[in-house]
């Protein structure tokens, strides 16, 4: 018995050694390497840097802010400066808020100003021609400017260059039919038709019998991106003011295809995938009966100008995608396998800092830059 109590004790005399040597060698390993196992699974940006994504860090070997590096990961420098002076001209029902909620996330990170006042509404206040803008400034001789305008606004180059410099102009627009249905509902429009089993249908009918009554082609109320631009609604005209808009204007970008714009912006703004990923804001998912072909007939009708107004910017989208510099479809399908991850990732009450922001909406972060703004300009 005794001889087995030997045995046992020397066993466990080895085992113990070889555990505080192996613990040694790891602690070691881990210690010079943390970088290395910190970030296995973290999605990386363009330039290969991770997200920072704070639940994705290996935290049980200890804390960590930096990131690896440009040279530790052999890595070229970025050739191009980012661009921080923005105009983005939101329109309704388009995934603008959605875009706005990317551009404000940016400023927010790199200290930007954004024009959005007190009271967290866009700062910038139109005469009733759209002719000029009426904004406050903060009330001292350093103030640096504004950086950022992403509001619904009626674009005025001249007025809008007084309060952003230098900037980048961009804007989204959306195929009319979709647009228009999702504006219907959206101001439950559909309230106005509780008996019939296809309200927008209704809706629409009744536009175009006024329209054929009176001869005169409808605006759109909320969705009159024709307006919104000082477009007239003069066919004969129409080719060249949309011209002169195209020339004016970066990017315009389409809500159908929204990942692709957004690579288009990261090349024109010189942004990080980081910069870009997103979540969307206002989506609402309740099924609604489907579009007929005669209400589909009507509102093609109903929308000439307008289809002319989409086709040409939609034109003008996959020509820039084919004069893209680079790997278009390598850097869409990296962009997406990195919007899937942090999809998945700050999906299920993730409270990191990085997904906290990430599902910020429009007004919540036009809170925080104002709050800020408040707090250290001048």
């Amino acid at each position: 018995m005794r001889a087995y109590e030997g045995i046992f004790f020397r066993f466990a005399i080895s085992i113990g050694v070889i555990s505080i040597l192996v613990t040694t060698y790891f602690l070691g390993y881990f210690g010079n390497n943390f970088q290395r196992v910190r970030f296995v699974n973290v999605p990386t940006t363009k330039n290969g840097s991770p997200l920072d994504l704070n639940e994705y860090r290996l935290i049980e070997f200890g804390p960590r802010t930096d990131s690896p590096t440009a040279e530790s990961l052999n890595l070229d420098e970025p050739t191009c400066q980012p661009q921080n002076n923005i105009v983005f001209i939101k329109t309704a029902k388009t995934g603008g808020s959605t875009m706005a909620s990317i551009i404000y996330r940016y400023a927010l990170r790199h200290d930007l100003i954004a024009a959005v006042d007190p009271d967290h509404n866009a700062l910038i206040q139109e005469d009733e021609s759209a002719e000029h803008y009426v904004i406050e400034t903060y009330n001292c001789s350093d103030f640096p400017g504004y950086n950022i305008i992403a509001s619904h606004i009626y674009y005025n180059r001249p007025a809008m260059e007084e309060i952003v410099s230098d900037a980048k102009y961009i804007t989204i627009i959306r195929f009319p039919q979709s647009q228009i249905k999702s504006g219907f509902y959206f101001m439950k429009k559909d309230e106005l038709f509780p008996n019939a089993p296809n309200p927008f249908g209704e809706y629409v009918k009744l536009k175009y019998e006024k329209y054929i009554e009176s001869g005169s082609r409808p605006e759109r109320g909320i969705h009159n991106d024709f307006k919104r631009f000082n477009l007239s609604m003069d066919e004969s005209t129409l080719a060249s003011e949309i011209q002169r808009l195209d020339n004016e204007l970066d990017l315009v970008m389409l809500t159908e295809y929204y990942d692709e714009s957004l690579i288009l912006l990261g090349k024109l703004l010189c942004w990080d995938f980081e910069d870009l990923v997103y979540h969307k804001m206002k989506e609402h998912k309740t099924e609604h009966p489907p579009v007929t072909p005669q209400t589909e007939r009507m509102i093609t009708e109903l929308t000439s100008l307008d289809i002319k107004f989409y086709n040409y910017f939609n034109d003008t989208l996959w020509e820039k995608i084919r004069r893209y510099e680079g790997n278009f479809t390598a850097d869409l399908q990296k962009f997406r396998a990195i919007q899937n991850e942090v999809d998945t990732i700050c999906r299920f009450g993730n409270e990191s800092h990085f997904c906290r922001l990430l599902h910020y909406d429009c007004y919540f972060l036009s809170v925080k830059l104002s709050t800020r703004n408040e707090e250290w300009i001048c």
